[in-house]
């Protein structure tokens, strides 16, 4: 399985390095192994004019996160000439270490960049994060592609998305497809598939590569589109190490990105899709059988070592059936050349014929008539606050388990606060609601009265007390509100989400045909946005007991969690 750097030195820092239980608020440094996987962006240095041999992008050492970004320990010593046989760190880093490092771009250079698409009968993948759906999505994409591009949406964090009742997957899926409509992404039809997926843990990949191979093939190529913290660079990652991708590849990538590759101008990178050929499709589903038992028989032995704690039931895999599992999936994959010993024998046939050396041409040859699939940089969108915060604030915010949702009993007249990044006011109403906080766990929640609240923020934003933004937050704009008006439906299920941005959403409960007045403040006013219905409407199935002299409800496990 390939890796993947995430958007922020601190983040890769504590999803690879760290135990993220251990992780004190001191530790706010990328490690010396981020420092050396990055190394330094000098800014003030300029941009070369000089295109990464691998993706095209023009090299510089300004910011690790922009396209063409290299090194600046190397960016600095190299000559021009040296440069044009470079490529950039994101291309170095997928050549010899399988990793993917996230690139974004503002929104109208994105549009440029996409622009290529308009006129290739291409499939779309468009990923959304399903913490921050109305925020990652691409509105009015079609307008920038193409009216009648074939689209696969994806929406990425599912393991993140709390089970409030057993069909919730759909209910989440229904939301993610009303976004997308509202956005105009189906204005013509376009939309052929919904995955919800988790690239983190891998849970719904193979079934969106067994969609892909199945509809698809290779009728034309593939991009995969995204805004920044979708998760998509991890996706085009796990698609690199799986048999959707031309394997045998991967062992001489390198010298692919330097010949074949050369010369675009796209800013993407890309590897070559596997022909589905009959008995590939076979092979793969056998596989997927296989390990589909394996996973039941898993399941069972811990059930059964649970119940009777006999150690002839607990949880081995034995190495030959892992060697099997292996076996199969290399069986899917079809080079010229069995080895690396038969591509360099090739290679040397053809350098003896011609003369002079032609690995080039050697691989073009390879890639005659094959279909890709293209990573595209993360568009860094306004509405998303998250890009506006420093590396160990984005750390602070994101969640890194399942939420744990957050019930609240909220007054006429009172404020919720959550962190210093946003807050509600509960404005006008006759009756208490019930507001289900979806955030980090670790974000602190306030509730003061309307009176003392701007006093409350101005005094806790210079401490630790709000956990973020950290300097009294001198570098994001100030919070400003937007006004919503709701018309509850009944208390016993959310009427309605307001989504805060990059932070997570909260849900309103509220009596029927009672109306009340929200106001919803995020730094610059950006994110938010009412959705109906309520993306996860039950939201008793976590309220337990009310804290005594409190307006909290103790968590309560549910029991589809266990599931």
């Amino acid at each position: 399985m390939s890796k993947v750097l995430p958007n922020s030195d601190s983040e890769y820092l504590e999803s690879v390095f760290l135990d993220e239980d251990k992780l004190s608020t001191e530790q706010k440094q990328p490690s010396d192994r981020s420092q050396e996987i990055l190394g330094t962006p000098i800014p003030g240095t300029g941009f070369s004019n000089v295109p990464c041999s691998g993706c095209g992008a023009i090299l510089h050492c300004e910011d690790s996160t922009l396209p063409g970004y290299m090194k600046g320990e190397k960016f600095t010593l190299k000559t021009r000439d040296e440069l044009y046989e470079s490529v950039c760190q994101r291309c170095h880093l997928i050549n010899n270490n399988n990793l993917c490092l996230n690139v974004k771009v503002g929104a109208e250079e994105y549009k440029d960049i996409i622009s290529v698409i308009k006129e290739s009968r291409s499939l779309l993948i468009v990923m959304v994060d399903l913490l921050d759906i109305e925020n990652s999505i691409f509105p009015n994409l079609l307008e920038s592609v193409g009216k009648q591009k074939k689209l696969f949406i994806v929406g990425n964090k599912v393991d993140l998305i709390p089970k409030d009742c057993p069909y919730y997957l759909r209910n989440v899926e229904d939301s993610l497809r009303q976004a997308c409509v509202r956005a105009g992404l189906d204005d013509y039809s376009n939309i052929k598939h919904i995955s919800l997926i988790s690239a983190k843990t891998g849970y719904g990949v193979e079934n969106l590569i067994t969609k892909l191979i199945d509809y698809w093939g290779i009728r034309d190529n593939v991009y995969l589109l995204g805004s920044t913290n979708t998760g998509k660079s991890t996706l085009f990652n796990i698609f690199l190490a799986s048999d959707y991708c031309k394997s045998r590849i991967r062992d001489h990538i390198k010298r692919a990105t330097t010949s074949v590759w050369s010369g675009t101008t796209l800013n993407l990178l890309k590897f070559p899709i596997i022909n589905p050929e009959p008995h590939r499709v076979f092979k793969r589903r056998e596989r997927l059988s296989r390990e589909k038992q394996n996973e039941m028989e898993t399941k069972l032995r811990r059930e059964k070592l649970k119940f009777t704690e006999k150690l002839d039931y607990s949880d081995t895999v034995l190495k030959e059936e892992e060697s099997d599992v292996e076996e199969s999936g290399q069986e899917l994959i079809s080079f010229k050349g069995s080895n690396t010993g038969e591509i360099e024998a090739q290679v040397s046939e053809i350098n003896e014929k011609d003369g002079k050396p032609s690995l080039s041409s050697f691989y073009e040859h390879q890639f005659v008539n094959v279909r890709w699939l293209y990573d595209t940089p993360g568009v860094i969108k306004s509405e998303q606050i998250v890009n506006m915060l420093k590396d160990d604030e984005v750390l602070t915010i994101t969640p890194k388990k399942r939420l744990t949702p957050r019930v609240f009993i909220l007054d006429p007249g009172q404020v919720m606060f959550i962190s210093g990044l946003s807050r509600l006011d509960y404005l006008q109403g006759e009756t208490s609601i019930f507001v289900t906080v979806f955030t980090n766990y670790k974000l602190p929640v306030f509730t003061k009265n309307l009176q003392s609240a701007e006093k409350f923020y101005n005094r806790q934003i210079k401490f630790d007390t709000l956990r973020v933004p950290l300097e009294e937050g001198h570098h994001l704009p100030p919070l400003e509100g937007q006004t919503f008006d709701i018309i509850g439906e009944g208390s016993r299920y959310s009427t309605a989400d307001i989504q805060l941005s990059s932070l997570g959403w909260i849900s309103i409960a509220i009596q029927r045909n009672k109306i009340i007045t929200l106001k919803a403040y995020t730094p610059g006013g950006n994110g938010c946005h009412v959705r109906q219905p309520s993306l996860l409407p039950n939201y008793r199935s976590f309220q337990g007991d009310r804290i005594y002299k409190t307006n909290k409800y103790k968590y309560r496990f549910p029991d589809y969690e266990k599931q």
